[in-house]
Protein backbone atom coordinates (compact mmCIF):
# COMPACT_ATOMS: atom_id res chain seq x y z
CA UNK A 1 0.00 0.00 0.00
CA UNK A 2 1.49 3.57 -1.15
CA UNK A 3 1.57 6.12 1.44
CA UNK A 4 0.01 9.63 1.50
CA UNK A 5 1.05 12.52 3.46
CA UNK A 6 -2.00 14.42 4.02
CA UNK A 7 -2.06 17.96 4.55
CA UNK A 8 -4.35 19.49 7.07
CA UNK A 9 -4.17 22.64 7.97
CA UNK A 10 0.00 23.57 9.11
CA UNK A 11 0.23 19.78 10.15
CA UNK A 12 0.98 16.39 8.02
CA UNK A 13 -0.16 12.86 8.58
CA UNK A 14 0.53 9.81 6.73
CA UNK A 15 -2.24 7.95 5.73
CA UNK A 16 -2.28 4.59 3.31
CA UNK A 17 -3.67 5.32 -0.10
CA UNK A 18 -7.13 3.97 0.82
CA UNK A 19 -7.13 6.82 3.71
CA UNK A 20 -6.39 4.05 6.82
CA UNK A 21 -4.31 5.97 9.29
CA UNK A 22 -0.39 4.63 9.96
CA UNK A 23 0.58 3.33 13.12
CA UNK A 24 3.10 6.80 13.02
CA UNK A 25 -0.16 9.00 12.79
CA UNK A 26 -0.53 11.40 16.17
CA UNK A 27 -4.59 12.11 16.20
CA UNK A 28 -4.29 15.00 16.23
CA UNK A 29 -2.75 15.89 12.44
CA UNK A 30 -5.54 14.22 11.03
CA UNK A 31 -8.80 15.69 12.57
CA UNK A 32 -12.42 14.72 11.40
CA UNK A 33 -11.85 12.41 9.55
CA UNK A 34 -13.09 8.65 9.36
CA UNK A 35 -11.01 5.88 8.90
CA UNK A 36 -10.91 4.92 5.47
CA UNK A 37 -13.72 7.11 4.61
CA UNK A 38 -12.68 9.84 3.83
CA UNK A 39 -13.50 12.37 0.49
CA UNK A 40 -13.02 14.59 -1.90
CA UNK A 41 -15.69 17.35 -0.42
CA UNK A 42 -13.05 17.04 2.92
CA UNK A 43 -10.11 18.34 0.85
CA UNK A 44 -10.74 20.04 -2.15
CA UNK A 45 -10.02 24.42 -2.15
CA UNK A 46 -13.67 26.03 -3.08
CA UNK A 47 -12.55 29.52 -2.92
CA UNK A 48 -10.52 29.14 -6.30
CA UNK A 49 -9.84 32.47 -8.86
CA UNK A 50 -11.96 31.05 -11.97
CA UNK A 51 -11.10 32.40 -15.43
CA UNK A 52 -13.68 33.08 -17.95
CA UNK A 53 -13.54 32.07 -21.77
CA UNK A 54 -13.23 35.70 -22.96
CA UNK A 55 -10.64 36.58 -20.53
CA UNK A 56 -7.18 37.43 -22.22
CA UNK A 57 -4.47 35.16 -21.65
CA UNK A 58 -2.64 38.46 -20.01
CA UNK A 59 -5.57 38.42 -17.55
CA UNK A 60 -5.27 34.59 -16.70
CA UNK A 61 -1.83 34.92 -16.05
CA UNK A 62 -2.20 38.11 -13.77
CA UNK A 63 -5.09 36.08 -12.02
CA UNK A 64 -2.31 33.43 -11.43
CA UNK A 65 0.28 35.55 -10.25
CA UNK A 66 -1.85 37.08 -8.20
CA UNK A 67 -3.61 34.15 -6.51
CA UNK A 68 0.11 31.81 -6.65
CA UNK A 69 -1.55 29.37 -8.32
CA UNK A 70 -0.49 27.20 -11.28
CA UNK A 71 -4.02 25.84 -12.89
CA UNK A 72 -7.01 28.49 -13.68
CA UNK A 73 -10.98 26.46 -13.72
CA UNK A 74 -12.00 27.89 -16.46
CA UNK A 75 -15.90 28.12 -15.92
CA UNK A 76 -18.81 29.67 -18.40
CA UNK A 77 -21.22 30.57 -15.38
CA UNK A 78 -20.89 28.07 -13.11
CA UNK A 79 -20.29 25.08 -15.61
CA UNK A 80 -16.74 24.21 -15.68
CA UNK A 81 -15.66 23.91 -19.35
CA UNK A 82 -11.82 24.14 -19.14
CA UNK A 83 -8.59 24.15 -17.79
CA UNK A 84 -5.64 26.43 -18.02
CA UNK A 85 -2.59 25.96 -16.44
CA UNK A 86 0.56 27.84 -16.28
CA UNK A 87 2.40 25.61 -18.92
CA UNK A 88 -0.71 26.45 -21.13
CA UNK A 89 0.09 30.36 -20.57
CA UNK A 90 4.14 29.49 -21.31
CA UNK A 91 3.18 27.68 -24.68
CA UNK A 92 0.53 30.36 -25.97
CA UNK A 93 3.46 33.42 -25.40
CA UNK A 94 6.15 31.01 -27.22
CA UNK A 95 3.80 30.35 -30.28
CA UNK A 96 3.90 34.03 -30.16
CA UNK A 97 0.40 34.63 -28.97
CA UNK A 98 -0.36 38.47 -28.36
CA UNK A 99 -1.11 37.89 -24.43
CA UNK A 100 -3.78 41.06 -24.56
CA UNK A 101 -5.31 40.02 -27.78
CA UNK A 102 -5.67 36.21 -27.24
CA UNK A 103 -8.22 34.58 -25.29
CA UNK A 104 -8.77 31.60 -22.67
CA UNK A 105 -10.53 29.87 -25.05
CA UNK A 106 -7.92 29.42 -27.35
CA UNK A 107 -5.31 27.95 -25.24
CA UNK A 108 -7.36 26.20 -22.43
CA UNK A 109 -7.54 22.84 -22.62
CA UNK A 110 -11.31 21.39 -22.51
CA UNK A 111 -10.55 17.12 -21.82
CA UNK A 112 -10.52 18.16 -18.03
CA UNK A 113 -10.67 15.33 -15.30
CA UNK A 114 -13.12 15.63 -13.03
CA UNK A 115 -15.19 13.88 -10.10
CA UNK A 116 -17.65 14.45 -7.42
CA UNK A 117 -17.22 15.91 -3.76
CA UNK A 118 -18.64 12.24 -3.06
CA UNK A 119 -15.42 10.62 -4.35
CA UNK A 120 -13.53 8.48 -2.07
CA UNK A 121 -9.90 9.71 -1.66
CA UNK A 122 -8.34 6.53 -2.45
CA UNK A 123 -10.14 6.51 -6.01
CA UNK A 124 -9.02 10.27 -6.89
CA UNK A 125 -5.54 9.01 -5.35
CA UNK A 126 -5.52 6.30 -8.08
CA UNK A 127 -7.23 8.54 -10.83
CA UNK A 128 -4.63 10.96 -10.17
CA UNK A 129 -1.68 8.77 -10.37
CA UNK A 130 -2.72 6.79 -13.27
CA UNK A 131 -3.20 9.73 -15.44
CA UNK A 132 -0.30 11.61 -13.69
CA UNK A 133 -2.14 14.57 -12.84
CA UNK A 134 -1.68 17.29 -10.16
CA UNK A 135 -5.24 18.87 -10.02
CA UNK A 136 -8.38 17.14 -10.46
CA UNK A 137 -11.41 18.99 -10.57
CA UNK A 138 -14.42 18.72 -8.76
CA UNK A 139 -18.08 19.31 -10.22
CA UNK A 140 -21.36 18.92 -8.77
CA UNK A 141 -23.68 18.14 -11.73
CA UNK A 142 -22.25 20.54 -14.08
CA UNK A 143 -21.41 22.71 -11.48
CA UNK A 144 -17.78 23.65 -10.87
CA UNK A 145 -17.59 22.76 -6.82
CA UNK A 146 -13.51 23.12 -6.19
CA UNK A 147 -10.09 21.29 -7.06
CA UNK A 148 -8.15 18.70 -5.35
CA UNK A 149 -4.38 19.44 -5.85
CA UNK A 150 -1.52 16.68 -5.28
CA UNK A 151 1.96 16.91 -5.26
CA UNK A 152 3.61 14.10 -6.65
CA UNK A 153 6.94 12.89 -6.66
CA UNK A 154 6.90 10.99 -10.07
CA UNK A 155 10.28 9.80 -10.20
CA UNK A 156 9.16 7.57 -7.28
CA UNK A 157 6.90 5.77 -9.09
CA UNK A 158 8.00 2.57 -9.52
CA UNK A 159 6.20 0.13 -10.93
CA UNK A 160 2.28 0.12 -10.79
CA UNK A 161 2.04 1.25 -7.31
CA UNK A 162 0.92 4.49 -6.52
CA UNK A 163 3.45 7.06 -6.10
CA UNK A 164 4.14 8.89 -2.18
CA UNK A 165 1.95 11.95 -2.88
CA UNK A 166 0.66 15.24 -0.51
CA UNK A 167 -2.72 15.74 -0.92
CA UNK A 168 -2.94 19.73 -0.09
CA UNK A 169 -6.17 21.99 -0.50
CA UNK A 170 -4.98 24.66 -1.22
CA UNK A 171 -4.55 24.97 -5.20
Amino acid sequence: MAAVSLLVGDEVGLMDIDGARRSSDTAESVTNIEEGNMRVRDLMATDVPIARLEDTVRDAARLMDEARVKVLPVCEGNRLVGVLSDSDVICAVADGCAPDHEFVRNYMTADVVTVTPDTQLSEAGQLMAHRRIHHLFVCDDDRFAGIVHVDVEWSQLGGFGAPHATFAAAV
